[in-house]
């Protein structure tokens, strides 16, 4: 029976580290995190159904304790094999529970990636829209009077954009 345990976690590790590796290389984390909690739901069925057995296996570990027809039989060694099929059942938690913080991990590096995006666009939308809301005042000056002075303007604001992307690109931003 004990056994029967031991290869349910064996499989079910196996699929942790599967969605390890999709976790890792997945863009969406939904698969991965509906995934996390079916073998979470794996593990806490192994463990509601093996641990009100606690009790059976550990009254096999008491001295002078006479089934079938040996004196000398090894059922101290059962109640080990129980505690092994716990701690089994504990690390396959466990292992979930980094599996977790992998897809997290992943999930948050995301999440960083598209911020730095939009920061170097907002950076390099700025100066450009600053400078055409100036120019678009309604007031009397001489920069406006020459209309190859449109050129310059828009020229500066290119400038701008490009000498901000060469920055970004220069400390590894983009």
């Amino acid at each position: 029976m004990l056994t029967g345990y031991f290869h349910a976690v064996e499989a079910i590790e196996h699929r942790i580290d599967e969605v390890d590796e999709h976790a890792l290389r997945s863009t969406r984390p939904d698969d991965v995190l509906t995934e996390l909690v079916a073998l979470r739901r794996q593990i806490a069925v192994l463990r509601r159904t093996l641990s009100p057995q606690r009790t059976v296996f550990y009254s096999l570990e008491r001295p002078k304790l006479v089934l079938g027809d040996s004196v000398e039989a090894s059922w101290p060694l059962v109640a080990d094999r129980f505690r092994q099929a716990m701690e089994s059942i504990e690390n396959a938690r466990e292992l979930l529970v980094g599996s977790f913080d992998i897809a997290m991990t992943n999930t948050g590096q995301r999440t960083n990636d598209v911020m730095r995006v939009l920061t170097v666009i907002s950076s390099v939308l700025l100066p450009a829209v600053v400078v055409a809301g100036v120019m678009g005042m309604n007031f009397k000056v001489g920069l406006f009077d020459d209309p190859g002075n449109f050129s310059v303007v828009v020229a500066a604001m290119i400038a701008m954009a490009v000498s901000i992307l060469l920055v970004a690109r220069f400390r590894r931003w983009i």
